[in-house]
């Protein structure tokens, strides 16, 4: 190695020993004041609004003071606080964001927006038509050569939004004939004591345990009694022969006292069995075989909702069997088997009402 060489060597040193104090010097000086890109920022919550000009300054001042950067406005809009402030986006909202844009601005702090109130983004100013939306569906069962005119249940929605997009007809394949129940292929009539709203018996024969027939009643108290039972009944155009009841009480408000009855008429009950269900649970019924043209299901008593007292009967699925026969499964929404080229249009059937009227071909 050269003189040359070992002098050019030193000096390299002597370079990277400086650079490396001043890094040092420059770090802990960071750390010390930090530069505005290094600062951190914070979520601002305004919940439910309750903001003031006096509290939005101080506010900006005390995150100025602890070496904030920017704040995110997060309008919570929960509904839950008292009194809540101004609603989002009104005139008197607005004023309140625009001081608290000029507060920043004098205090030196940057401010970004979330660009809804609470969790989703909208708000009142979104109408339910212009809203996200899900696609929601029922199914009802038919065999054919027949004719067809009855108002189809409604699927189970979530508020009060509802508007009919398709009425499709599927033609289940022959080797799925297998899987109907005795009660399906005498195709009963199954009404009800009363029903709330939009939940339908169809709802319980749906196969669909999400589903539910819901008799009438949305306060604590209007359960079904002794007095003042609820009933689901069956009612065939010849007499058929059971020996079994299939119950799957929804969660809430399901059956916990009932009775099952006949009649040659349709007109004069007499009871048969009676049992208990235990709550939540699905219970299949067995009794001594019996023919006859209408069965009943009568709830002298279901189960509390929010609270000791029961709002009305609630049952996901039902199912009339025939001796030593076993229920049918349930199943997730959708999913019909059959035969895609086989689907039938029949939306311009339903009329403003809901009923579908149509001539059915042979099948199911």
């Amino acid at each position: 190695m050269t003189r040359q060489a070992m002098i050019g060597l030193v000096l390299l040193t002597a370079t990277l020993l400086t650079a490396t104090a001043v890094a040092d010097d420059n770090l802990a000086g960071g750390f010390a004041a930090p530069p505005e890109v290094a600062k951190p920022w914070v979520y601002w919550w305004w919940l439910d609004s309750n903001a003031s000009k006096e509290g939005l300054t101080r506010d900006l001042e005390e995150m100025k003071r602890q070496g904030i950067g920017g704040a995110l406005v997060f309008d919570a809009g929960l509904g839950k606080t008292s009194p809540g402030g101004p609603r989002f986006m009104s005139d008197a909202w607005r004023e309140l964001f625009a001081h608290a844009v000029r507060e920043a601005d004098r205090v030196g702090l940057k401010l970004s927006f979330n660009i809804c109130s609470g969790w989703n983004c909208g708000g009142t100013w979104v109408t339910p038509e212009h809203a996200l939306k899900q696609i929601v569906w029922s199914e009802t069962r038919v065999k054919g050569p027949s004719s067809f005119s009855e108002v189809l249940p409604k699927p189970p929605t979530k508020g009060n939004y509802y508007k009919d997009a398709d009425v499709l007809a599927v033609r289940l394949p022959k080797s799925s004939e297998s899987e109907w129940s005795a009660m399906e292929n005498a195709s009963p009539k199954l009404t009800a004591s009363s029903t709330y709203k939009d939940y339908t018996t169809a709802l319980a024969l749906d196969r669909h345990i999400e589903s539910r027939w819901i008799s009438n009643g949305n306060k604590p108290g209007m359960g079904p009694t002794e007095s003042k039972p609820e009933f689901l009944q069956f009612e065939f155009a010849e007499p058929f022969a059971a020996g079994g009841l299939f119950i799957a009480p929804y969660p809430d408000c399901g059956p916990r006292h009932c009775q099952i009855q006949t009649s040659l008429d349709g007109k004069t009950f007499q009871t048969v069995h009676r049992f208990t269900l235990d709550q939540k649970k699905a219970l299949t019924v067995t009794f001594a075989e019996v023919r006859a043209k209408a069965f009943r299901l009568l709830i002298t008593a279901s189960y509390p909702y929010m609270g000791p007292k029961s709002w009305n009967g609630q049952i996901s699925e039902i199912q009339l069997l025939g001796k030593g026969e076993k229920p049918r499964k349930s199943q997730p929404s959708g999913g019909i088997p059959g035969d895609s080229h086989s689907i039938v249009e029949l939306t311009g059937k339903l009329d403003a009402s809901g009923r579908l009227g149509w001539k059915v071909p042979q099948g199911n």
